[in-house]
């Protein structure tokens, strides 16, 4: 082909990808603020725009009264727990494959980007090698850059719908789980009662097992007693057999009252742990039934629960380059435990069979503050004391009776098991 006036290098025209012929649509003239407006009135809308907002109006009132009806709102929750679920899936069906056309366009993007890079290459080669024709080559990048604002232009519209979906997803998601959290809340509420019951059981239950430390110290002092009076009749019988006296039934009688005093003894440690284990069913079973109770609202409430745990799939697409035009410019340049024990042992000068609790708990709250304990709390006698039904600061102990009792306390109120055991063989390694 002759060289014409127009194309004196004879250079390929660069053609775009063809498209449909579109009808010219005269230009719109610019609406004022005013007309803006008055468009966007109501009776301006078009019918089946308003039409469509009072059908909402009238779903949303529905709703809203059968959710006060027992019994129905939940399924009113799980129908529109369904409508916005569906309406998630269909955008971010849509989504995804918008996010893939937009990515095939970008893959088309870089691709001209590097035929670009090339053609800038050669011509530079060129022209480092005093070569003619790197101008012609130049030429041809106006045609892959024609192409390439081509395909942004396209990618910019994808992007919009893309943004679009992306946030009728999140309205949608979030319609959907405030349908959930008001259901939740809802069971919450139900559930307050049966929980505060059950706390206040558990708290009973962490109650009887202070009480059972203090009954189980209680029944070993009570053993040791009758020991001591089954020894004392065990002598007594012996000392009247070798009276002469071989009569069982006259032996009974000279040894009726250790008897019935070991009787009773017994008696009333079984009728401690009978009276005990009673309370502990009673708590325990109270506690099963609150929590069956409570059951069929908590599968209801987790039921709504999962469903706030279904997040949309995370698409993200490339930022939006937001370009600035072009403009000329001119390139410019710029250029205490042991001692207080001891002192007690010196009194007697062995170690003690038993001290007053009362005495032991200062002690003990002595040797706390003296080793500036701080992971431990002192005791309050108080509280100590109002805790322990039927001991008195008068009622004898010793370490081991001491450790079960402050051991129980100190569980009760929450402190860690392991701690006070170190500490507490710590401060008595030498008298245990």
């Amino acid at each position: 082909m002759p060289p014409s006036p127009e194309n004196p290098n004879n250079i390929p025209p660069v053609i775009p990808p063809e498209e449909k012929p579109k009808a010219e649509v005269p230009p719109t003239p610019p609406a004022s603020e005013d007309q803006a407006k008055q468009d966007n009135k109501p009776e301006n809308k078009g019918f089946f725009s308003r039409v469509s907002e009072k059908i909402e109006s009238v779903r949303s009132s529905l709703y809203e009264g059968m959710y006060k009806i027992p019994g129905i709102n939940k399924i009113v929750a799980k129908m529109e727990i369904a409508y916005n679920q569906v309406g998630i899936n269909g955008n971010q069906e849509v989504a995804v494959q918008l996010k893939g056309q937009a990515d095939s366009l970008s893959s088309r993007i870089q691709s001209l980007e590097k035929t670009k890079q090339d053609i800038i290459t050669a011509a530079e080669n060129l022209k480092n090698k005093g070569m003619p024709g790197s101008e012609r080559i130049l030429l041809k990048l106006q045609g892959l850059d024609s192409e390439k604002n081509d395909l942004l232009g396209k990618r910019d519209k994808i992007q919009s719908k893309f943004e679009a979906k992306q946030n009728r997803i999140k309205e949608y998601t979030g319609a959907r789980d405030a349908v959930a959290g008001r259901l939740i809340e809802s069971y919450n509420k139900k559930l307050e009662p049966i929980n505060a019951a059950v706390e206040t059981l558990r708290k009973d239950k962490e109650q009887l097992g202070f009480t059972g430390a203090v009954m189980e110290v209680r029944h070993q002092q009570k053993n040791e007693e009758i020991a001591g009076f089954e020894a004392h009749r065990a002598e007594i019988e012996e000392g009247l057999r070798a009276a002469g006296i071989t009569s069982d039934s006259e032996i009974k009688f000279y040894t009726k009252e250790l008897t019935d005093a070991i009787t009773q003894g017994r008696a009333e440690i079984k009728k401690d742990k009978e009276a005990f284990e009673k309370e502990q069913k009673r708590i325990d079973s109270a506690i099963a039934q609150k929590t069956e109770e409570g059951n069929p609202y908590r599968d209801a409430r987790e039921e709504f629960v999962r469903v706030t745990h279904m997040r949309p799939i995370d698409v993200r697409m490339e930022k939006r380059t937001i370009g600035e035009p072009y403009e000329q410019t001119e390139s410019a340049s710029s250029s205490g435990s042991e001692g207080q024990n001891n002192e007690i042992n010196q009194e007697s000068g062995k170690k003690p069979e038993r001290l007053p609790v009362g005495v032991a708990i200062e002690e003990w709250n002595k040797l706390l503050k003296t080793k500036n304990e701080k992971t431990i709390p002192a005791i309050d006698s108080k509280e100590f004391f109002t805790l322990a039904k039927g001991v008195t600061k008068d009622f004898g102990v010793n370490l081991k009776e001491f450790k079960t009792l402050i051991g129980s306390y100190y569980k009760l109120k929450g402190v860690d098991s392991r701690k006070f055991e170190t500490y507490y063989r710590s401060a008595f390694s030498k008298l245990l």
